[in-house]
């Protein structure tokens, strides 16, 4: 911009505390394959959360009975929510579902061999889990 300022995004205008000021798709995602074993659920595409603060804490706990203040704050939009018809993986929206599907998941959908230990994908995961631990066991 300036020798003074360097490079950089500046505010033309008043932002809101609180206010969303830049939304990006990544260019490569993926789940950390551990939370997923733990069956922590994340949108296949863009990795936002597909349970509820409140859902996460009672699954972590173990406890159904968990209760976490200002329920009204989680975002989740269950009702959005769409899965591949083929191998059942989720996603936030019919949006991300199907650029998903435009993008590479055409290509990497299992489907119904999800569960077949002896998919490529599957080995694949299990070999990676093999070498690198849960962060908890470090």
């Amino acid at each position: 911009m300036c020798e003074i300022w360097g490079k950089g995004l500046f505010a033309t205008q008043l932002i809101r505390k609180g206010e969303t000021i830049f939304v990006e798709r990544p260019l490569v995602a993926a789940q950390f394959l551990w939370n997923a074993l733990y069956r922590y659920r994340a949108c296949d595409h863009c990795l936002r959360a597909l349970e509820k603060a409140e859902e996460n804490a009672q699954r972590l706990t173990g406890k159904p009975g968990q209760v976490l203040p200002h329920p009204e704050l989680c975002t989740v939009r269950k009702d959005l929510h769409q899965n591949c018809p083929h191998c059942q993986v989720m996603y936030c929206s019919a949006e991300c579902r199907l650029a998903a599907t435009e993008q590479y998941h055409q290509v990497l959908c299992p489907g119904p061999s999800q569960d077949d230990p002896l998919h490529p994908l599957n080995k694949l995961q299990e070999a990676w889990r093999s070498i690198h631990y849960p962060p908890e066991t470090a």
